[in-house]
């Protein structure tokens, strides 16, 4: 497990200080709730899929924009290859992540990023797949969060996969059976 630099130590605890004195709590979540990420099925080939090779919308939510950044974990796998993507209000957010391979490959779409919205302004949230060639695309969010202004964050290697030794990691990657 990588270790967070002393730096990212030092921010995180004057981060924590001014919140604890706006909020004027002691401690604990300044918010009501912190949603855990979605449950999912086991089996991966029970998720929505798709054997489309132009972008398909899988999944799409819409909601009131509270805090300027999307930040997603979206697992996916793909037999013989294909593609993941979020786009908020028909515009992409993030980095689309792809995998390929002859075999079901699994890799993660995971980032933070500015949505362009303003507060209150309604986010229509589209995950979208495309399949390679004879292929078929599994997908299933498994976090979508609202989150304050941050630097951007895009977890995604080249290879679809998340890199896990990024000390400001973002997302939590489930490995489906």
């Amino acid at each position: 497990m990588a270790t967070v630099p002393q730096d990212y130590s030092d921010r995180i605890r004057r981060l924590e200080a001014a919140v604890r004195e706006l909020s004027g709590s002691k401690g604990g979540a300044v918010v009501a709730s912190l949603p855990f990420p979605a449950l999912r099925p086991q089996d991966s080939t029970t998720w929505p899929s798709t054997t489309a090779t132009a972008w398909t919308t899988i999944y799409q939510c819409s909601g009131l924009v509270q805090l300027p950044n999307l930040q997603a974990a979206i697992t996916f796998g793909a037999t013989v290859g294909g593609s993941v993507q979020v786009l908020v209000n028909g515009v992409p957010v993030g980095t689309a992540a792809s995998v390929s391979g002859t075999a079901l490959t699994f890799g993660m779409c995971a980032f933070s990023a500015p949505m362009g919205l303003d507060y209150g302004d309604t986010a229509t949230i589209t995950v979208q797949a495309l399949a390679a060639s004879g292929g078929r695309v599994y997908v299933s969010p498994g976090a979508l969060y609202n989150v304050p202004d941050s630097p951007q964050v895009d977890d995604t290697t080249p290879d679809g996969t998340v890199d896990a030794t990024d000390p400001i990691l973002m997302a939590v990657e489930e490995t489906p059976q």
